[in-house]
């Protein structure tokens, strides 16, 4: 997915900011962002549920076992495949095209994406009075190993380790192995991960570490649960090296067949789930949205037509940076809640449900301020910078030649 933040003038900086808010650049695929927008709305209506029941202490809305907030947390999982399509696309297509990963300048691209809006709120959140103050595991990316008290550290964390492993693993190994091998070397970093969860389910069991507590000791680490970011590789790779498999279909046409192997994909996921929840969980998530991947990229009929709503960019393009607000300072939620129960009553799922919609108001608010003033500016600096660095390269190559 290529992005363009070009500007004519200092200006023009808002309006432009503005304007990429409003329209979809034409590359862009309209179903992904309905997917990501999905992605970020379970989240929040996981946190959600959460900050009514356990902080605030209010009577359960009866709705809570509703989809969209009994498997909320699942949102993070969605991200994963989505990052791992979409930075794999990229890395595939270097690796393909050129033979080998520039290293340096991938992990700069994509910190360059991240860092500046990431840090800025890490600096807010210790400066403003709030329980969510970051830690030095938050500082280097390592919130998935050290629990820290900033929750969406730790997600922000595995992806970072993502971007540098994966490139730096496929610079490595494509010397030592051939091309036709590299989609099964995929496969066996996959076939890893369950294996690594079976030990280590075994040895905190054999500690007599109880049910709960032991899952949520196997969840966040790196090796533990990376399974979505290596199926979005995969899909990369599939869309890239054989390209019918899911050739879009004509407009207002279903894909018939890719709509067949995701569901058999999304069975086999059901599968490892029902065989031993513990030690595949993340796969059997990574399965299931995978194949809504699937789906999204190549049907094109009513199925499928929901993802490619046009109130859907919008939340996409927010989407970092709702993750990264909502929620985060104590005071906004608990206005809301007090707002909203004064209003309707504590045990209203009206007052629940309202509640919710504003955070979630709230939430995109904010991120377009801080896309505006932070993000938007960060890529064009970026954009300019690697334009500056391809041109330089471009100059010294034939003295090097």
């Amino acid at each position: 997915m290529t992005e363009s933040h070009g500007t004519s003038s200092t200006l023009s900086w808002p309006r432009n900011a503005l304007h990429e808010l409003r329209h979809r650049p034409a590359a862009q695929l309209p179903a992904l962002d309905g997917l990501r927008a999905m992605a970020v709305l379970l989240v929040i209506c996981d946190h959600w549920v959460y900050e009514w029941v356990t902080i605030a202490k209010l009577p359960s809305p009866g709705i809570e076992k509703l989809p969209m907030f009994y498997w909320g947390w699942t949102g993070v999982d969605l991200f994963f495949v989505l990052s791992g399509f979409l930075i794999g696309k990229q890395l595939w297509n270097e690796l393909y095209r050129t033979g080998t990963i520039s290293v340096s300048q991938f992990i700069l691209r994509r910190g360059l994406r991240i860092w500046p809006l990431y840090y800025v709120t890490m600096v807010l959140l210790m400066v403003l009075p709030s329980i969510h103050a970051p830690q030095w595991p938050d500082w280097v990316m390592l919130s998935n190993y050290y629990m820290t008290r900033y929750a969406r550290s730790w997600s922000l964390s595995t992806e970072e380790q993502f971007y540098l492993l994966v490139p730096l693993l496929m610079h490595t190994c494509r010397r030592f192995i051939p091309q036709r091998w590299w989609p099964a070397s995929v496969v066996v970093l996959l076939a890893a991960v369950p294996i690594s969860r079976a030990f280590t389910f075994a040895s905190l069991s054999a500690q007599g570490i109880e049910p709960k507590l032991l899952s949520n000791m196997m969840y966040s680490a790196f090796h533990l649960h990376c399974e979505a970011l290596l199926v979005g590789l995969l899909i990369a790779w599939i869309s890239i090296r054989r390209k019918p498999w899911l050739a879009p279909a004509a407009v207002g046409a279903a894909a018939p067949r890719v709509i067949a192997a995701a569901f058999a994909l999304a069975v086999v996921g059901a599968a490892l789930r029902t065989a031993n929840r513990e030690v595949f969980a993340y796969l059997a998530l990574a399965c299931v949205f995978g194949a809504a991947l699937c789906v999204a990229l190549a049907d094109r009929s009513i199925l499928s037509a929901p993802l490619r709503w046009r109130i859907w960019y919008p939340i996409a393009r927010l989407s970092f940076g709702m993750y990264l607000n909502h929620l985060i300072l104590r005071e906004p939620s608990d206005t809301i809640i007090a707002m909203v129960t004064s209003w309707l009553g504590a045990s209203s799922t009206l007052a629940f449900l309202i509640g919710l919609i504003l955070t979630v108001l709230a939430s995109a608010a904010t991120a377009a301020v801080t896309f505006v003033l932070i993000e938007h500016p960060g890529l064009v600096l970026r954009d300019r910078w690697l334009a500056r660095r391809k041109a330089a390269s471009a100059k010294t190559a034939p003295a090097t030649a």
